[in-house]
Protein backbone atom coordinates (compact mmCIF):
# COMPACT_ATOMS: atom_id res chain seq x y z
CA UNK A 1 0.00 0.00 0.00
CA UNK A 2 1.23 3.45 -1.04
CA UNK A 3 1.89 5.90 1.95
CA UNK A 4 -1.05 8.00 3.39
CA UNK A 5 -1.22 11.28 1.54
CA UNK A 6 -1.91 15.00 3.24
CA UNK A 7 -4.98 16.12 4.73
CA UNK A 8 -6.08 19.43 5.59
CA UNK A 9 -6.81 21.01 8.45
CA UNK A 10 -9.44 19.68 10.93
CA UNK A 11 -11.01 20.81 14.22
CA UNK A 12 -8.53 19.89 17.13
CA UNK A 13 -8.98 18.13 20.66
CA UNK A 14 -6.47 17.54 23.18
CA UNK A 15 -5.93 13.97 24.85
CA UNK A 16 -3.54 12.99 27.39
CA UNK A 17 -1.84 10.46 27.57
CA UNK A 18 0.70 9.18 30.33
CA UNK A 19 3.60 8.30 28.56
CA UNK A 20 7.18 9.92 28.49
CA UNK A 21 10.50 8.13 26.61
CA UNK A 22 10.70 9.64 23.40
CA UNK A 23 11.77 6.43 20.48
CA UNK A 24 13.80 6.09 17.78
CA UNK A 25 12.47 6.12 13.67
CA UNK A 26 14.22 9.30 13.08
CA UNK A 27 16.75 9.74 10.39
CA UNK A 28 18.42 12.76 12.89
CA UNK A 29 19.31 10.72 15.33
CA UNK A 30 22.43 8.92 14.19
CA UNK A 31 25.02 11.59 15.63
CA UNK A 32 23.86 13.19 19.01
CA UNK A 33 27.07 15.78 18.84
CA UNK A 34 25.74 16.80 15.62
CA UNK A 35 22.11 18.74 15.70
CA UNK A 36 20.66 22.18 13.30
CA UNK A 37 17.85 22.90 11.15
CA UNK A 38 16.01 21.43 8.50
CA UNK A 39 14.58 24.13 6.05
CA UNK A 40 11.92 21.83 4.06
CA UNK A 41 10.45 18.52 4.32
CA UNK A 42 12.62 17.74 1.46
CA UNK A 43 15.83 18.24 4.11
CA UNK A 44 14.48 16.15 6.81
CA UNK A 45 13.55 13.07 4.38
CA UNK A 46 17.08 13.02 3.21
CA UNK A 47 18.70 13.88 6.47
CA UNK A 48 20.56 16.93 5.31
CA UNK A 49 20.98 19.91 7.55
CA UNK A 50 20.33 23.04 5.84
CA UNK A 51 22.42 24.58 8.96
CA UNK A 52 24.33 21.84 10.71
CA UNK A 53 25.66 22.57 14.18
CA UNK A 54 28.54 20.72 15.94
CA UNK A 55 27.62 20.52 19.53
CA UNK A 56 31.03 18.92 20.21
CA UNK A 57 32.74 22.02 19.39
CA UNK A 58 30.75 24.24 21.00
CA UNK A 59 28.73 25.66 18.80
CA UNK A 60 25.09 26.30 19.88
CA UNK A 61 21.67 26.01 18.83
CA UNK A 62 19.57 28.10 21.26
CA UNK A 63 16.02 25.88 21.41
CA UNK A 64 14.91 27.69 24.70
CA UNK A 65 14.31 30.65 23.10
CA UNK A 66 12.86 29.20 20.08
CA UNK A 67 10.38 27.62 22.59
CA UNK A 68 8.93 31.30 23.41
CA UNK A 69 10.34 33.37 20.91
CA UNK A 70 9.30 33.41 16.95
CA UNK A 71 13.32 32.71 15.91
CA UNK A 72 15.81 29.99 16.36
CA UNK A 73 19.25 31.60 18.03
CA UNK A 74 22.46 29.73 16.18
CA UNK A 75 26.53 30.69 17.48
CA UNK A 76 28.92 29.33 14.78
CA UNK A 77 32.03 30.77 14.48
CA UNK A 78 31.68 32.96 17.37
CA UNK A 79 28.60 34.30 15.25
CA UNK A 80 24.95 34.37 16.14
CA UNK A 81 22.51 34.26 13.62
CA UNK A 82 18.69 33.79 14.42
CA UNK A 83 16.42 32.57 11.97
CA UNK A 84 12.66 32.98 12.04
CA UNK A 85 10.55 29.47 12.89
CA UNK A 86 7.93 30.45 9.88
CA UNK A 87 11.22 29.45 7.43
CA UNK A 88 11.92 26.09 9.34
CA UNK A 89 10.61 22.71 8.48
CA UNK A 90 12.40 20.89 11.97
CA UNK A 91 15.13 21.83 14.69
CA UNK A 92 17.59 19.02 15.39
CA UNK A 93 19.04 19.50 19.27
CA UNK A 94 21.10 17.62 21.23
CA UNK A 95 20.58 14.06 22.43
CA UNK A 96 19.23 13.68 18.69
CA UNK A 97 15.64 15.01 19.48
CA UNK A 98 13.70 16.59 16.55
CA UNK A 99 11.10 19.25 16.63
CA UNK A 100 8.32 19.56 13.92
CA UNK A 101 7.46 23.30 13.55
CA UNK A 102 3.79 23.85 12.52
CA UNK A 103 1.60 27.15 13.08
CA UNK A 104 4.28 28.49 15.11
CA UNK A 105 4.43 25.47 17.50
CA UNK A 106 7.18 22.81 18.33
CA UNK A 107 5.96 19.03 18.22
CA UNK A 108 8.75 16.28 19.27
CA UNK A 109 9.40 13.39 16.95
CA UNK A 110 8.44 10.27 19.03
CA UNK A 111 7.72 7.35 16.06
CA UNK A 112 7.40 7.41 12.40
CA UNK A 113 5.00 4.20 11.02
CA UNK A 114 2.04 4.43 8.82
CA UNK A 115 1.49 7.59 11.02
CA UNK A 116 3.68 9.80 12.05
CA UNK A 117 3.61 10.28 16.27
CA UNK A 118 4.39 13.73 18.06
CA UNK A 119 4.60 14.96 21.53
CA UNK A 120 4.07 18.59 22.94
CA UNK A 121 4.24 19.16 27.09
CA UNK A 122 1.39 21.35 27.54
CA UNK A 123 0.36 23.20 31.76
CA UNK A 124 -2.90 21.30 32.31
CA UNK A 125 -5.72 21.79 34.78
CA UNK A 126 -5.16 18.69 36.87
CA UNK A 127 -8.11 18.40 39.24
CA UNK A 128 -7.78 17.70 43.12
CA UNK A 129 -8.96 13.88 43.41
CA UNK A 130 -10.06 14.76 47.15
CA UNK A 131 -11.85 18.04 46.16
CA UNK A 132 -13.02 18.85 42.83
CA UNK A 133 -13.53 22.58 43.53
CA UNK A 134 -12.33 24.56 40.57
CA UNK A 135 -10.31 26.65 43.47
CA UNK A 136 -8.51 23.38 44.73
CA UNK A 137 -7.10 22.76 40.75
CA UNK A 138 -3.78 23.27 39.35
CA UNK A 139 -2.49 23.53 36.62
CA UNK A 140 0.31 20.67 35.90
CA UNK A 141 2.36 19.76 32.70
CA UNK A 142 1.53 17.19 31.15
CA UNK A 143 2.25 15.06 27.70
CA UNK A 144 -0.32 15.29 24.71
CA UNK A 145 0.38 13.20 21.62
CA UNK A 146 -0.46 14.42 17.93
CA UNK A 147 -0.18 13.14 14.56
CA UNK A 148 0.39 13.72 10.79
CA UNK A 149 -0.52 11.55 8.12
CA UNK A 150 2.51 12.32 6.07
CA UNK A 151 5.80 14.50 7.60
CA UNK A 152 4.40 17.31 5.54
CA UNK A 153 0.71 17.27 6.58
CA UNK A 154 -0.79 19.35 9.36
CA UNK A 155 -0.24 18.49 12.55
CA UNK A 156 -3.29 17.35 14.66
CA UNK A 157 -4.21 15.62 18.04
CA UNK A 158 -4.20 11.96 18.22
CA UNK A 159 -7.74 11.15 19.26
CA UNK A 160 -10.44 8.61 17.10
CA UNK A 161 -12.07 11.61 15.63
CA UNK A 162 -9.13 13.43 14.02
CA UNK A 163 -7.58 9.94 13.01
CA UNK A 164 -10.76 8.50 11.27
CA UNK A 165 -11.86 11.68 9.26
CA UNK A 166 -8.26 11.79 8.49
CA UNK A 167 -8.03 8.52 7.16
CA UNK A 168 -11.77 9.07 5.53
CA UNK A 169 -10.39 11.98 3.23
CA UNK A 170 -7.56 9.38 2.33
CA UNK A 171 -9.24 5.97 1.83
CA UNK A 172 -12.70 4.71 3.14
CA UNK A 173 -12.18 1.55 3.68
CA UNK A 174 -9.14 1.77 5.63
CA UNK A 175 -11.19 4.55 7.50
CA UNK A 176 -13.58 1.71 8.04
CA UNK A 177 -11.65 -0.99 8.91
CA UNK A 178 -10.03 1.48 11.53
CA UNK A 179 -13.35 2.35 13.52
CA UNK A 180 -13.94 -0.88 13.93
CA UNK A 181 -10.42 -1.90 15.23
CA UNK A 182 -10.28 0.81 17.52
CA UNK A 183 -13.69 0.72 19.35
CA UNK A 184 -12.25 -0.96 22.37
CA UNK A 185 -9.46 0.80 22.05
CA UNK A 186 -9.28 3.69 25.16
CA UNK A 187 -5.73 5.33 24.27
CA UNK A 188 -4.21 4.92 20.75
CA UNK A 189 -1.37 6.48 22.15
CA UNK A 190 -0.33 3.57 24.40
CA UNK A 191 2.96 2.04 23.22
CA UNK A 192 3.48 -1.34 22.89
CA UNK A 193 6.80 -2.04 24.44
CA UNK A 194 6.66 -5.77 22.59
CA UNK A 195 5.83 -4.52 19.04
CA UNK A 196 8.31 -1.34 19.96
CA UNK A 197 5.46 0.67 18.31
CA UNK A 198 2.87 2.84 19.56
CA UNK A 199 -0.75 0.97 19.53
CA UNK A 200 -2.41 3.17 16.58
CA UNK A 201 0.35 2.27 14.10
CA UNK A 202 -0.21 -1.28 14.90
CA UNK A 203 -4.03 -1.43 14.45
CA UNK A 204 -2.85 0.04 10.89
CA UNK A 205 -0.38 -2.23 9.97
CA UNK A 206 -2.22 -5.24 10.86
CA UNK A 207 -5.26 -3.78 8.91
CA UNK A 208 -3.13 -3.00 5.87
CA UNK A 209 -1.39 -6.81 5.79
CA UNK A 210 -5.09 -8.13 5.71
Amino acid sequence: MKRLKSIGLIGMTLIVAPFSATFAGNPAQSNVNVGGIYLSVNDYLKDSLAIQVDFSKGEKLNFDCFIIRPYVSIVKDGKKKKLSKEKIYAVKTTKGGLYRLFNGEAYLLEEKGQITIYSKVQNSMVKNPYNRLPRYAKYQPQKFFFFSLQPDSPVLPLNQDNLLIALARENNTLSRKMTEAIRETKDLAEYDYEQKTFKVNLLLNSIIRQ
